[in-house]
């Protein structure tokens, strides 16, 4: 069967075709559904018809020659039928928990809602309480103005209130209705003294005056605003800030490969991933044993691929252990993978944290996994992290291996076959 070529219809340039006999180079041979079903020259559609009739020929001869020989029942192995026979089952399964998980980012989301909607109600109040703000401060400029033009040019019905006598003030004092309002009265009269007391009052008035009038005559031909307000920009930039939170704090573990695989906020290409050249990473770790019984079972093993009963890292100690993979270039990890060793399941990492580092040096928590259980030897598991930041290193923090989960103690070390990162 020869290749087939993509093109774009001539007469209707959205419609993308195949071109089904590629040996011929008439233009005329690039048609979609669209020619064939409203063309209106007989003699082409018959060509058209001619070289679908000879495309589909040649297409059923192809299923003809792979079609299994001997179709039986019983040629189905028996673990393939019972796993058939689970769908139902197991989409069952898949569904309720699914619908867990959809309770649960709704109780996430009401939560970040409700928050952001305090939030939101808080700064609103903050905004509106300064503009009152700045109306307060206008009507003070301005009473401090009045104050200060009554006290150089003083009225009749004002003179009393400004300059008063003896009397005047006794009975001010008298009139206070506690320590705290006397003490008020006090503290302004003795202003009032050191003011009248100043060698230059006459001038400082003067000059106070002048200096409000020029505020206030300049804050009312130019009012405070806010700077231009553009909502759209605003809430596109709250989009971001809320999808680059929810990327770093909400993480979407072991997703399922498919068309409609990759994470919100993000496109299907997000979702292909690429495994990192081992030959171009180093790998340290907290401990290595002195080879094994193969005396071949060092740390390096952890970046080369194979099944080999010595291809494997082996930490002969008890307690916790740490694995670092030294990157090189910085990049974005978006997934990491884990492989079994050949023997001693109780060696299998079982529980921990995963840090990598930022191009800054410090170390951030990516992933923690807790109660993972290896079902064979030379298994590879896969576990696809959200990443926020280029790395320079993986740090893999073992807190514990299979034999403390089930037995309570460290048994005769940890070990692994091989860590694979993807970028």
């Amino acid at each position: 069967m020869e290749q087939k070529f993509n093109f774009f219809c001539q007469d209707h340039p959205s419609e993308q075709i195949t071109r089904v006999d590629p040996s011929q180079h008439s233009e005329r041979d690039l048609y979609c559904t669209e020619c064939i079903f409203n063309a209106t020259d007989t003699q082409s559609l018959s060509k058209r018809v001619q070289k679908l009739e000879a495309f589909l020929k040649e297409l059923a001869e192809l299923f003809a020659q792979n079609k299994p020989k001997i179709i039986e029942k019983n040629q189905t192995p028996s673990e393939l039928s019972t796993l058939l026979e689970k769908r139902s089952e197991y989409l069952s399964m898949m569904t309720q928990n699914i619908e867990l998980e959809k309770v649960k980012v709704q109780k996430v989301f009401d939560i970040i809602s409700t928050a952001t909607q305090e939030i939101i109600t808080k700064k609103r109040e903050e905004y509106l309480k300064s503009l009152d703000n700045q109306l307060v401060n206008f009507i003070h400029r301005f009473s401090s103005l009045e104050s200060q033009i009554l006290k150089a040019y003083p009225t009749s019905d004002s003179l009393n209130q400004l300059y008063p006598s003896l009397e005047q003030l006794t009975q001010r004092l008298q009139d206070t209705k506690g320590p705290s309002d006397l003490l008020t009265v006090i503290k302004d009269l003795k202003g009032d003294a050191f003011e009248l007391k100043h060698p230059n009052r006459e001038n400082f008035i003067q000059s106070s005056i002048k200096m409000l009038t020029r505020m206030v005559d300049e804050s009312f031909k130019s009012p405070p605003v806010f700077a231009e307000i553009k909502p759209e920009e605003t809430v596109k930039a709250l989009e971001k800030l809320i999808s680059d939170c929810l990327q770093k704090y909400l993480r979407f573990e072991n997703p399922i490969k498919g068309p409609l695989a990759s994470g919100p906020g993000q496109d299907n290409s997000n979702c292909k991933v690429t495994v990192l050249d081992p030959s171009k990473m180093s790998v340290e770790v907290s401990y290595c044993c002195q080879g094994g019984g193969t005396g071949r079972e060092f740390a390096k093993n952890l970046l080369i691929p194979g099944d080999a009963g010595w291809n494997k890292w082996y930490g002969a100690t008890s307690g916790k252990q740490w694995i670092i993979v030294k990157i090189g270039k910085p990049k974005y990890i978006r997934c990491y993978g884990l492989k079994s060793a050949n023997d001693c399941d109780n060696r299998d990492p079982c529980s921990w944290d995963v840090y990598g580092k930022t191009l800054d040096g410090n170390w951030e928590l990516i992933d923690q996994k807790t109660n993972v259980l290896f079902d064979s030897r030379y298994q590879f598991k896969y576990f696809p992290i959200n990443p926020y930041f280029e790395m320079t290193e993986i740090k893999i923090d073992i807190n514990e291996n299979r034999s403390l989960r089930e037995k309570g103690h460290w048994g005769d070390g940890t070990q692994l076959a091989e860590v694979s990162l993807f970028e």
